[in-house]
């Protein structure tokens, strides 16, 4: 057996092995409750019958990482990557053990049994050899394990018991073609011979003390199968630590895991992106590879843990579906909203980091009575992120950084100041962060020159943002309180992205420049559908009685010019509205 020693604080063990003195050698395995569900395809499956059964070659089906670190009197293994051919192995061996009974060989059906799916002890105990996760532990123990049962006449309940049973009917349509025409004495030596084929398939056997090392080994190997993350990993430390009490009681954790897991999901953010920022933002900057290690190492009260993870993924959650009501309770709270929203929209998720934080200590301030304003820094970071992200495409890490060590910042003023002086901390720390942005936005020609690039793209995001970007600039025009529900406003082609005649050009002869914002305006919806391809002249007549002033501004300047309209002129207007946008509406000294 060979040590790797990966760092100087990690070592494991690995063994090229024969997969039968693996699985089925003295010992018994758990998957262990974080693991994910059986989701091996109809294609996996097909891919190990081609390989087991190609007589050209031995089969090689990669490592297989096991925890020993709490390996008790029973020699019970945790299985950290492999439970997904593991499962599809052992229904493989089930096929073939009730095959072996329908050809009348009930002692070898019995032999497999007992070498391959039963386990007994030095006691005579026997149990299952492996023991599957919650959600299908009965129902696998039922069909499959148990030789008694009918798998055929089993009733799946959800998917990933049908999974089960749908890979079973297949290993079992595939083997009867190969035993069709067979005498019995044939069929028993072919049943054999695909038992010995198994047993000795290649593997390597990875064996792990601490399943601190788990992640790390993840990031250098690639085994077949499903890989684990950060959060698999957190999943089952906090499992192991938040256990209930009793049989039968409320298994607290993995409820609250469910509700932290839901609340990510309908970001459209991995759990895994949620959880490093939520620790950038309270304790300290990590790399992704860093972060289970650094968490197991600090954190003492998991309960505790986890029932911030799951408070902070319902504030997180508020960044990516943010609703006004989200924030009436706060002050500044109409400002806060229209500034994630607009983040949202640019799809830029950096300063989250920072914002877990802030309203965290919003929190904090109401338990302590005091009142603070925060929608400045808030629109701040809205128009940096702007000019930063948005249009200039700037690399994150450096901010990232940024706004995770302002993040603890904060956290400690709470920390280490006194009340009375939690308010005065908090806006110099605001200074400071503003100062600290100003020096890594993008200067005016860097700015400029990028905000001509600025196309209308066939996608959502590429048309909320042009949608944004126009808005914006037509609240600098707009005087009075009129409000537009710019839901109900579409971003408009001044020159068609497919002309008719009456424009008199062809489309190839334009595609460098029409999709340009210097060509786009916003119109309602119901003047939208009347559009069409129009000529100019048309187009005008209806865009001057619009109520949008950006829009109703372009179009008179359209007709006192003479209805010109082609390359020169929305190159010209794309140059001045990137000017706008420098000098007033994304200016960061205009907040």
């Amino acid at each position: 057996m060979s040590s790797i020693n990966v760092t100087q604080d990690f070592n494991f063990s690995a063994d090229d092995k024969d997969f039968g003195d693996i699985l089925f050698s003295n010992k018994r395995f758990e998957i262990p409750r974080y693991q994910r569900q059986y989701s091996w395809t109809d294609d996996n499956i097909l891919d190990f019958w081609n390989d087991l059964t190609d007589a050209e070659s031995s089969y090689f089906i990669g490592s297989f990482v096991l925890n020993i670190e709490n390996k008790d009197e029973k020699g019970v293994i945790e299985v950290i990557d492999g439970q997904q051919r593991i499962l599809a192995i052992t229904i493989f061996m089930a096929v073939i053990r009730d095959l072996f009974k329908s050809i009348g060989a009930h002692d070898d059906a019995s032999r497999l049994q007992r070498q391959c799916i039963e386990n007994e002890d030095r006691r005579g105990s026997t149990g299952y050899r492996i023991k599957c996760g919650d959600r299908i532990q009965d129902y696998f123990e039922k069909n499959i394990q148990d030789k008694d049962r009918k798998m055929l006449k089993s009733n799946p309940t959800d998917k990933e018991e049908i999974r089960i049973k749908k890979h079973y009917e297949l290993f079992m349509k595939k083997i009867n073609k190969e035993l069709d025409g067979r005498t019995t004495y044939d069929k028993i030596e072919y049943l054999q011979n695909l038992w010995d084929r198994v047993h000795e398939i290649k593997a390597i056997e990875i064996l792990i003390t601490n399943e601190d090392d788990a992640y790390i080994l993840f990031e250098t190997i690639n085994a077949r199968g499903v890989e684990l993350t950060v959060s698999d990993l957190l999943k089952n430390l906090i499992f192991k630590k938040i256990r209930p009490a009793n049989e039968g009681e409320k298994d607290t954790a993995k409820e609250s895991w469910k509700e932290l897991v839901e609340n990510i999901k309908d970001t459209n953010n991995d759990l895994q992106k949620f959880l490093r920022y939520y620790w950038l933002s309270k304790y300290s900057f990590v790399s992704n590879k860093r972060l289970f290690r650094t968490i197991k190492k600090q954190i003492v009260d998991y309960e505790d843990f986890l029932n911030n993870l799951v408070k902070e993924s319902i504030t997180f959650n508020k960044f990516f579906d943010t609703q006004l009501s989200d924030w009436e309770d706060i002050r500044g709270g109409d400002k806060i909203y229209k500034s994630l929203r607009a983040i949202e929209i640019m799809k830029v998720i950096q300063c989250h980091v920072f914002f877990l934080s802030l309203f965290r200590s919003l929190e904090k301030l109401k338990k302590l009575e005091l009142d603070m304003d925060v929608s400045l820094i808030v629109k701040f970071i809205e128009k940096f992120t702007f000019r930063y992200f948005a249009v200039c495409n700037l690399p994150a890490n450096k901010v990232e950084q940024l706004f995770s060590r302002y993040a603890r910042n904060l956290e400690e003023i709470f920390e280490e100041v006194k009340t009375k002086k939690i308010s005065g901390e908090m806006q110099r720390l605001f200074e400071k962060l503003k100062k600290e942005l100003e020096k890594l936005n993008p200067g005016e020609e860097e700015f400029k020159e990028k905000f001509r690039e600025l196309r209308y793209k066939q996608s959502e995001k590429s048309r909320k943002l042009i949608k944004y970007t126009l808005r914006e600039i037509n609240r600098l025009q707009t005087s009075g309180e009129m409000k537009i529900d710019f839901t109900e406003v579409n971003a408009e082609h001044l020159l068609p992205r497919s002309p008719g005649k009456e424009w008199n050009v062809k489309r190839s002869e334009i595609k460098d420049y029409v999709d340009k914002i210097g060509n786009i305006t916003l119109i309602k919806t119901e003047i939208n559908s009347k559009m069409g391809n129009k000529s100019l002249k048309e187009k005008v007549e209806l865009l001057k009685e619009s109520e949008i002033v950006l829009t109703s501004n372009l179009a008179k300047k359209i007709e006192e010019k003479g209805y010109q309209w082609g390359e020169e002129e929305i190159v010209e207007r794309q140059q001045q509205l990137a000017t706008i946008a420098n000098n007033q509406v994304w200016n960061l000294d205009n907040v």
